[in-house]
């Protein structure tokens, strides 16, 4: 059987990571350039990138980023090549980004149609924290997910009932 390996992602991935964003997110005007990505293999820019390799390949990645003026990790970018779904790699990859994390929370947005990858976020611990209306080019809504880095025990579900509303609505 063909082992999972994920780790850091190299210059050499980029292209493959590049061909992998645009198909999983077609249109997104938030995708990440060749520069920015060389830029995060090069410790340049302040956060993750992960690629999950399967016989030999890229078959996923991963993006984590930091900015000073958050109190969470935002979690940017999951993508899994669908010739390689139901393997086991958006885990591999999601077990990874929560060692990888540098902050207790990890905060990120999920197309409120992908049913799949809602159900992916939510067996991992992550909770519904808000809704972003018309989020996407297509008029798609987000779901804000928010997910805690130290499994147990677990404080997200106790932080929804006495941090206010619009913690979990913050724009940056």
């Amino acid at each position: 059987m063909t082992q999972i390996q994920v780790r850091e992602a190299i210059e050499e991935d980029i292209h493959r990571i590049d061909e992998l964003q645009k198909e999983a997110f077609p249109g997104d005007v938030l995708l990440m350039s060749s520069e920015e990505m060389l830029d995060r293999c090069q410790g340049i820019k302040s956060g993750a990138l992960l690629v999950a390799i399967y016989e030999k390949k890229v078959v996923g990645y991963c993006v984590l980023t930091d900015r000073s003026y958050r109190p969470w990790t935002g979690w940017d970018f999951l993508a899994v090549d669908p010739s390689y779904t139901r393997l086991g790699i958006a885990s591999k990859l999601t077990d990874q980004a929560f060692r990888s994390a540098n902050r207790l929370f990890i905060r990120g947005f999920v197309r409120s149609k992908n049913s799949g990858a809602l159900a992916h976020y939510r067996k991992w611990g992550f909770i519904q924290t808000g809704l972003k209306r018309e989020f996407y080019s297509d008029g798609d809504d987000a779901i804000v997910l928010l997910g805690q880095r130290i499994m147990k025990p677990n404080i997200v579900n106790s932080l929804t009932s006495w941090l206010p509303k619009w913690f979990f609505q913050l724009k940056f």
